[in-house]
């Protein structure tokens, strides 16, 4: 099922997700492909080709699916400095995946994948060196299911794609099942096709902590059944540094009566309906006629 279905069941974690995906996240990336596997790696090696950790898809969680989100600390915003706040992931952002329980790095090189020997491998390696681009993933935003333009990679609705660097190829995972020293999990490979439209080639966030980062939406954002009573007020606007701020205070002597009087008027109108169907006039037709056309 949809990340998104599954943060709508009642008692599921994914709807206190932070909105917002940054730098040091801890993240689980979900497959929008066939079956919508979790990204997964385990400490046993490929067999052949780089020998290196296997990446694969699972469908089950596992704490083998968790990443981390990293950005590059040559190619972090010289203007961010605030140690409180996480530094945000937006469209066309260069990162790293590490491997939470390995502390490897997702990556890519020029060998044959195990199985779809026409794409290039996925495998996780440990390497500090900040000249190698071969852990160096591109963000490309696909699309996002609520927000027609989005500042921010978003968790649960932000579809998104993972080109890799120097390779220029896309992390993808078709129906592709690993042999046993894979434990038949699905095939993690970089597509070298630069089909943009496949969705085996989007991911989107699933799991997401960040202890640097606010949980859900913060405490002015409202809801639709609080408006009428102004439990709360209304945020008009985004809260970015560069945009004008509106919060709006509502004035309970305007707005109670207005939602009582809003009451008054269905019920009224139900109770006239029910007695007309009736026969049972309440009041004369010609009245009826001027409370209808003032209204």
């Amino acid at each position: 099922m949809s990340s998104v279905f599954q943060a709508r069941l009642v008692g599921n974690s994914l709807r206190d997700n932070p909105v917002e995906l940054a730098d040091g996240s801890n993240v689980t990336l979900k497959n929008n492909g066939y079956g919508g596997a979790l990204l997964h790696s385990h400490i046993q090696t490929y067999p052949e080709g780089s020998q290196q950790q296997q990446v694969t898809c699972y469908h089950h969680k596992d704490i083998n699916n968790n990443w981390i989100v990293q950005v590059p600390k040559y190619r972090t915003d010289a203007n961010f400095e605030n140690a409180d706040h996480a530094r945000l992931i937006k469209d066309g952002d260069i990162i790293r995946l590490m491997h939470l329980q390995t502390g490897n790095h997702l990556r890519s090189h020029p060998i044959d994948a195990p199985v779809s020997a026409d794409q290039w491998e996925v495998s996780a390696h440990r390497n500090e060196s900040i000249e190698d681009q071969g852990d160096l993933w591109k963000i490309e935003v696909a699309m996002d299911s609520r927000h027609k333009h989005i500042d921010h990679v978003r968790s649960l609705t932000t579809r998104f794609r993972l080109r890799h660097l120097e390779l220029g190829c896309l992390l993808a995972a078709d129906n592709v099942v690993l042999p046993q020293w894979g434990f038949r999990q699905i095939e993690v490979v970089c597509n070298k096709d630069n089909q943009t439209q496949d969705e085996s080639t989007w991911w989107n966030v699933e799991e997401h902590v960040n202890e640097k980062h606010p949980e859900k939406d913060d405490v002015l954002t409202s809801e639709p059944l609080e408006w009428p009573m102004i439990s709360v007020g209304l945020r008009m606007c985004g809260w970015e540094d560069e945009q004008v701020k509106f919060y709006l205070l509502g004035n309970p002597a305007v707005w109670w009566p207005a939602f009582l009087s809003l009451w008054v008027f269905i019920t009224s109108a139900l109770v006239h309906t029910v007695r007309s169907r009736r026969q049972l006039a309440c009041m004369p037709q010609g009245k009826i006629a001027r409370i209808s056309i003032s209204l």
